[in-house]
This record gives C-alpha cells, sequence and structure tokens, in this order.
C-alpha cells in the first residue's frame, strides 16, 4: 500500500510535457475560463496521456498522437466513463490539440470529427390529472389583497395563464411572448 501512495506521489510531482502547461495557462490567461474548467480539462488530457503511456515505458509526446489513439481511447472510455463525462473528456482533449495546431506543435487534431455517442434524453416529466386540478385550483385559493374588482382581475389572468400552459401545451417562453394581437378570435370558436 506503501509503495501505491509513492507510485501516485511520484506521478503528482512528474512535470507535465510544456504543451500541456501552456495549454493550461491559456485557459486561465487569454481565455479566462474558471478554475473548474482549468481542472476538469487538465484532468483529462492526465488520464488520456496516462493511457497512452499504459503501454509505453515513456511518456508520450502530443505530436506523437494520431487518430487511431483517439478511437481506441474513445471505445475503452466508454466502459469507464458515462455519455455526458466522455463528451466532456473528449472535449477538453480536441480543445487542447486544436491549440497544439494553432501554436504549430501538431499538424492535425486527432480528435476532430470524432463521433462520439449521443447523450441520454430525458423522458418529460408531466402532472398527474389530480396534480393538473390542484394547479388550476391555486389562483382561487389565494388571499384577496386589493380591491375586489383588481382581485377579479388578477383572479382571471392566472387562471388564463394556467390554462393557455395546460390546455394550448405551450411553453411558459411562448407564453410570455404572447400578445393581444396573436389572438385570433374567429378561430377561437
Amino acid at each position: 500500500m506503501a509503495e501505491d501512495q509513492v507510485g501516485s506521489d511520484s506521478e503528482k510531482q512528474e512535470k507535465l510535457p510544456f504543451e500541456i502547461e501552456a495549454f493550461l495557462d491559456h485557459l486561465t490567461l487569454e481565455r479566462r475560463l474558471s478554475s473548474n474548467t482549468k481542472r476538469n480539462y487538465g484532468h483529462s488530457l492526465e488520464r488520456f496521456f496516462r493511457w497512452l503511456s499504459m503501454d509505453c515505458e515513456e511518456p508520450v509526446n502530443p505530436k506523437d498522437v494520431t487518430k487511431v489513439h483517439a478511437r481506441s481511447y474513445l471505445i475503452e472510455a466508454q466502459a469507464n466513463y458515462s455519455k455526458r463525462t466522455l463528451r466532456n473528456h473528449v472535449s477538453g482533449l480536441r480543445s487542447f490539440f486544436k491549440f497544439c495546431q494553432t501554436r504549430g506543435w501538431k499538424k492535425e487534431n486527432p480528435f476532430h470529427n470524432l463521433i462520439l455517442p449521443k447523450p441520454d434524453k430525458p423522458l418529460p416529466k408531466f402532472l398527474t390529472q389530480e396534480q393538473m386540478k390542484n394547479l388550476l385550483d391555486q389562483p382561487k385559493a389565494k388571499p384577496a389583497k386589493k380591491t375586489k374588482q383588481g382581485n377579479e382581475f388578477m383572479l382571471l389572468r392566472d387562471l388564463m395563464i394556467l390554462e393557455l400552459l395546460y390546455g394550448a401545451g405551450l411553453r411558459v417562453s411562448e407564453l410570455v411572448g404572447l400578445d393581444y394581437g396573436h389572438l385570433d378570435g374567429k378561430r377561437a370558436t
């Protein structure tokens, strides 16, 4: 166990290739990205280059990375990471190799046009009939605050908003952008 700790400490002390150090500085100083983004990109690069060097005795130079390496990494990484995490890793790697291209350190970006697995799209959540009934009853349950005429207007307005959202299947952004001139009274009946 002590050997594992010593090994991990020596890995942390191992000097990063100058390209990676320059890229991480670029993220902070020129692109002004957050420290979290810099950390995540750094982890992505560390994992990728650690994976690359597993078969080699010497550290792999970024200029030696090919599309074959990128595809192989993607295939193996799919077993270890969720689709979203994998996409984030590849985003960091793409940015790094694009940075290397702009500096003239690399001819091609091995992660450019790499096809990634599509992220899962969660099914939309919907309200039950009972929940919708309770929601539509909410404007009526509000305590009176203003004059009777003001209360009636606000009650009808709130009911209309909820009915339009539910009955017409509008999105909130569509409802907010709705003007009186958008209504077609002839087609409403």
